[in-house]
């Protein structure tokens, strides 16, 4: 056994000790953590608000040690329609390619501007195993009430 770190199992029988390489345990991975960011204008105003955005949810994952930053994407137009939405376009590419697990919005508003965009996209997301948080709103997709509140508040 030299050269290798083994632990024992927590259930074993007393008296009983099985050994296993580190290697062989499941390993515990980082939630991977994007956060949405988006203004309707390019006024002062709103740009301050999407910087503030920005670092507020910088902040957020950073303070939770299981979480990675995968990305803060950002967009500074109209939520109306996907089509000029490069930001959200990439955020939602990422997410097919499998780098993010958990995406932070500040609102569903932030996030799509009518039902059937903001239901899509997040199933969609579902699909993919990809929960998403609204932070003003308190939903989170992961919980089986979370396409209610957001076809209300969407």
């Amino acid at each position: 056994m030299e050269g290798h770190t083994y632990q024992a199992t927590g259930n074993t029988p007393v008296g009983v000790r099985r050994l296993y390489r580190d290697s062989a345990l499941p390993q515990v991975r980082a939630k991977r953590v994007a956060a949405y960011c988006r203004v309707s204008t390019e006024l002062e105003q709103q740009q301050s608000s999407l910087a503030t955005q920005m670092e507020a949810f910088n902040d957020m994952i950073a303070r939770h040690a299981d979480w990675q930053l995968a990305g803060i994407y950002t967009d500074e137009e109209t939520g109306t329609s996907r089509r000029n939405r490069d930001g959200f376009n990439s955020l939602m590419a990422d997410a097919e390619a499998g780098k993010i697990d958990i995406i932070l919005v500040k609102s569903v508003q932030r996030f799509a501007r009518n039902t059937v965009d903001a239901l899509t996209a997040t199933r969609r997301l579902k699909a993919l195993g990809v929960s998403v948080f609204f932070e003003r709103d308190n939903i989170n997709t992961s919980q089986a009430t979370s396409e209610l509140y957001l076809t209300l508040m969407a």
